[in-house]
């Protein structure tokens, strides 16, 4: 629901009450509230990815350990000569894998949705404060979501290629036609 002209809005923040269209000295302490906002959602960015690179180097080193669990054991207890590798689930290297892998791959999972949402959100506000100074007005559309924003990108680049891959064809096509008709 769009505030008529005049209406006043009331911030969520503070609660202070704000003008649908903003003076020249109001526009400065919202974008410098949205700018904080901002460099909170990129630390929580930052912290995101290290969870990944950590869970990533903790799910290498499990797997590393994976190959260290197995030993070789007789395949035939008749026949010492022939020999297998087997998993020893009872050998500490076991455990390791276990651990390394479990706690590696909730790290990256974990990293990966905190990264993936304040990304998300620290989008919306840059996008906030542009439309803030450009239109001078306390009132924001609503920002997309940034998969439909890649959902339309990849399909016009799809029909882009369509078309190319059409275009290419038919100057062969026209091409080939001319050489049979000299």
């Amino acid at each position: 629901m769009a505030p008529e002209a005049g209406q006043v809005l009331h911030c969520p923040n503070c609660g202070k009450e704000v003008s649908a269209k903003l003076e020249e000295n109001e526009i400065r302490p919202l974008v410098q509230k949205l700018h904080k906002n901002n460099n909170y959602y990129r630390n929580r960015i930052d912290t995101g990815l290290s969870f990944i690179v950590i869970g990533l180097t903790l799910a290498i080193i499990g797997l590393i350990f994976y190959y260290l669990a197995f030993k070789l054991a007789a395949a035939d207890p008749n026949d010492p000569s022939t020999k297998t590798f087997i998993l020893n689930r009872e050998s500490s290297e076991y455990w390791v894998f276990v651990v390394g892998v479990g706690v590696g791959g909730l790290l990256f999972v974990g990293g990966l949705t905190l990264s993936l949402t304040f990304a998300s959100m620290r989008r919306a506000t840059r996008l906030n404060v542009e439309y803030i100074r450009t239109h001078k007005t306390a009132e924001v559309p609503p920002v997309e979501s940034i998969f439909a924003e890649w959902g339309r990108k990849i399909k016009h680049y799809f029909l882009e290629l369509r078309f190319r891959l059409k275009t290419r064809s038919e100057a062969k096509k026209a091409a080939k036609e001319a050489l049979t008709h000299q």
